[in-house]
């Protein structure tokens, strides 16, 4: 359920108000005094194009808006918004928020979907339908499919009536899978599943870190699909280079031990455990020592305070491929997962871009 609670607090419904919850597919209560805002754009004031449920609101009563990208609460400041006038969060706000929450959740739980495999593990996937160019998110290491930069762009192809997919990479999220098991190349195969069973016509592919590693190799085996690339701190052959660049004798140890602990703060442990075999199997997948063969256009975004992948590898990305329609953009301030409010206008901006391209030349 979507959490009705504590309904006979609530003022008594107006003969005008229409049946709740539309958008959770739950049957109409008659009795019901709230009625349910379909779902308005009502961050683009802000800069930024989301999606946003808007809030039950009891019937003559300010209005409050909640914008998941801000996780706040407070007035909107988009005029045309309908819950732009309450300053402060009353009990009946409250409840609301918690109804919406719950309405959230039940929607991303129904739409996933699995796309099966007689050789594979499945993978866990949402997909949008709508018109081509598609767009496909593909995660980092050891991420999901719920990240902000992923909902993000799926609210905004939303909005346009663009196709769009995010998924989880076998062993990861809500796939099946053994994520001690995987490798890059495994991962790729996964990548590859997702273009050839679920999409038609030309896509977008838009990877984030490993994401971007992986994005590569798709379009490499893949040229007739995958009309263009979006990098967010594309991690190419990362893994493979770090590893390298240790001193011969911890080297000599991982491999010994079979275990690499990679340090990084993304982990509470403080580091994720990586075995010298996976190690060994990302040498297979390195795009870096050689042209990549690549000639569709490629946009590559890179914080220059990333701490876990040098913004320097997107610079070795955009002079390996052999596309000449490459543009590489810098954040000066921007930290390895990009997803503060103006890098993820940012990232939007640069998919609508390439989108308004590749429809005009279409």
């Amino acid at each position: 359920m979507c959490g009705l609670l504590a309904l006979s607090l609530l003022p008594a419904r107006p003969p005008s108000v229409q049946s709740c919850f539309p958008t959770c597919g739950l049957l109409a209560l008659s009795s019901c005094p709230w009625r349910v805002w379909s779902w308005e754009s009502c961050a683009r004031s802000l800069g930024r194009v989301r999606n946003v449920p808007a809030l039950l609101s009891p019937p003559g009563t300010e209005k409050l808006c909640w914008h998941p990208l801000l996780s706040e609460i407070g007035p909107c400041p988009n005029t045309l918004c309908p819950f732009s006038m309450c300053q402060t969060p009353c009990l009946s706000h409250l409840l609301s928020l918690f109804i919406a929450f719950h309405c959230i959740v039940c929607r991303l739980k129904s739409s996933v979907s699995f796309l099966t495999r007689p050789d594979r593990p499945n993978i866990a996937y949402q997909k949008l339908k709508g018109r081509n160019p598609g767009v496909i998110f593909l995660p980092g290491f050891n991420s999901n499919m719920n990240g902000q930069k992923a909902t993000a762009l799926e609210d905004f192809c939303k909005s346009l009536g663009h196709a769009f997919i995010r998924f989880d990479y076998t062993g990861c999220g809500s796939s099946d899978g053994k994520f001690e098991e995987c490798t890059i190349g495994k991962w790729r195969k996964d990548v590859l599943s997702i273009l050839d069973e679920l999409t038609d016509g030309p896509q977008i592919l838009v990877g984030s870190s490993m994401g971007g590693w992986l994005m590569l190799h798709a379009a490499i085996a893949r040229p007739d699909k995958v009309a263009a690339l979006v990098g967010v701190a594309v991690a190419a052959d990362h893994v493979v280079t770090t590893f390298k660049g240790l001193p011969i004798e911890a080297q000599k140890e991982i491999e010994e031990k079979g275990e690499w602990k990679y340090r990084t703060k993304h982990n509470e442990a403080g580091y994720y455990s990586l075995t010298y075999d996976f190690i060994r199997e990302a040498e297979n997948h390195c795009v870096l020592n050689s042209p990549i063969p690549v000639t569709c256009p490629v946009r590559l975004i890179h914080g220059m305070e990333d701490g876990d992948v040098p913004w320097q590898i997107s610079m070795q990305v955009a002079d390996r491929v052999l596309s000449k329609d490459v543009d590489v953009i810098l954040r000066k301030i921007g930290q390895h997962r990009m997803s503060d409010k103006e890098d993820t206008k940012l990232l939007v901006n640069t998919v609508d871009d390439l989108i308004d391209k590749l429809s005009t030349v279409a």
